[in-house]
């Protein structure tokens, strides 16, 4: 998030300004692919908090998690909704979208809780990720 997050200069002082991805692609399906990703699984942690109704009253910020929260409905969700970020979505192989209710994704104090929300919305996809592991292995290997 520009203006929230300072990107980092790698070489320091001189380089080149490294920022998160999600300014230039929410979920950088296309760039793993291009980068030689056989198999993509993209984890959309921001989904679940865009499907209740958005309240427009005055908000009271009262901790720095509230903060987070406030950025992530106002600014996070509304750009995680368009059409080119959805469409980029569906061309992963297995999208899995944890159930992190208000938990704001950005907000690092909350970690255990979202690890844990990632790790109950993969266990049922554990078997279609082995699946596809088979099939793409066994199509890029089959003419060795």
């Amino acid at each position: 998030m520009p203006n929230i997050f300072i990107a980092p200069r790698i070489p320091e002082k001189v380089g080149k300004k490294y920022i998160d991805g999600g300014v230039v692609s929410l979920v950088p399906v296309d760039s793993a692919r291009d980068l030689g990703a056989d198999i993509v699984i993209a984890v959309d942690v921001t989904a679940a908090q865009v499907n209740g109704p958005i309240d427009n009253r005055a908000i009271t910020i009262s901790s720095l998690s509230d903060f987070w929260g406030f950025l992530e409905t106002n600014i996070v969700s509304p750009t995680n909704r368009s059409p080119s970020i959805s469409r980029e979505r569906d061309r992963a192989d297995i999208v899995i979208t944890p159930n992190v209710g208000r938990n704001s994704s950005i907000d690092t104090r909350q970690r255990r809780t979202l690890i844990e929300a990632g790790a109950q919305a993969t266990t049922p996809q554990i078997n279609a990720i082995k699946q596809l592991i088979r099939e793409k292995s066994s199509s890029k290997y089959a003419t060795l």
